[in-house]
């Protein structure tokens, strides 16, 4: 689904539903195979692996104030940063259970990068067949952008 730039709504949705998958799996399938007082100790072992694991999965989720540009119920514009060159931020457009991706392409490259905490308001119009965003930002910059046809 994602090569076609679908992902289940929600933010890190599919990453957290794929760890709790593995998690379930591999108690399920370990748990079956121990007997005795070995059971016991692989219980409590597991359930604090998990709890160490969701505990980090919470912070990573922690971010997504960081990167959650706009949010409403037709449109999710996030950013994510790496150790990579600068990358616009990336529309979401809500569907049903579905969210489809567009990259962000701008019109008038940026001189410089900007973050959310300059972003002062966004502009989200549907074209014929595209989408075009407008970042407005607090030292009166404007950047356009548009998602690919």
């Amino acid at each position: 689904m994602s090569k076609q730039g679908l992902y289940l709504r929600g933010y890190k949705s599919i990453t957290v539903l794929l760890i709790s998958t593995i998690f379930v799996a591999i108690a399920y399938y370990l748990y079956s195979k121990i007997e005795g007082i070995r059971r016991h100790l692989f219980l409590i072992t597991l359930l604090l692996s998990i709890s160490i694991t969701a505990l980090i999965g919470f912070t990573s989720l922690d971010s997504y104030d960081k990167n959650n540009y706009f949010s409403n119920s037709q449109y999710r514009i996030e950013q994510f940063f790496n150790m990579g060159p600068y990358k616009p931020p990336k529309l979401f457009v809500k569907s049903g259970l579905f969210e489809k991706r567009y990259d962000l392409i701008f019109q008038n490259e940026p001189i410089e990068p900007f973050f959310k905490k300059e972003v002062d308001s966004i502009k989200i119009i549907k074209a014929i067949n595209n989408y075009q965003v407008t970042f407005y930002l607090t030292n009166h910059r404007v950047y356009k952008t548009q998602t690919k046809n």
